[in-house]
């Protein structure tokens, strides 16, 4: 597990559930979901990179050490993908679990990913992609350093219609 301004760790069997009520809950504002199922999703778990010294992707939960309560609770899901050593690049995602949506989460679960991808991994440019209609997103990634270097149109379906990210 790794400490920033929340704990980090990889993702585990018994998150899948959480994890698959995430998706479907907030579908619309997923790129990529292929997963709708909990035998998808246990697919999906089994054939993540398993390789310790570099993956070429990593997905982790977001923990927060400083609850109000005492307890440790997890608040979101940050995934890397395409993880290149050489050229020190990956994609980046996040989501944060509905409960804790709208606290800041989203901002602290970048930041301490982006803290880990500088510190351990020793990554240079992280790049994300953000639906245009997705404006909390937009904000999230903006506090942490964002540029937006393009936008490519029509490019992802949803709901119906072709929009950007």
């Amino acid at each position: 597990m790794f400490s920033y301004d929340l704990n980090l760790r990889k993702v585990c069997r018994g998150d899948l559930g959480a994890l698959l009520e995430m998706k479907m809950e907030s579908q619309a504002f997923h790129h990529r979901i292929a997963i709708l199922n909990e035998a998808d999703q246990c697919a999906w778990y089994e054939g993540l990179d398993r390789d310790v010294h570099q993956p070429s992707e990593l997905v982790l939960i977001g923990s927060d050490p400083k609850r109000a309560d005492g307890c440790a609770g997890d608040v979101g899901v940050i995934s890397l993908r395409n993880i290149n050593y050489i050229d020190g690049t990956a994609d980046v995602g996040c989501d944060v679990f509905s409960a804790h949506r709208g606290m800041g989460f989203g901002t602290r679960l970048m930041s301490s990913v982006i803290s880990l991808c500088r510190e351990v991994l020793r990554l240079r440019k992280l790049s994300c992609e953000v639906l245009d209609f997705n404006l909390a997103s937009r904000r999230m990634v903006e506090r942490n350093g964002f540029v937006e270097e393009g936008a490519r149109r029509r490019h992802v379906y949803r709901n119906g219609s072709f929009v950007e990210d």
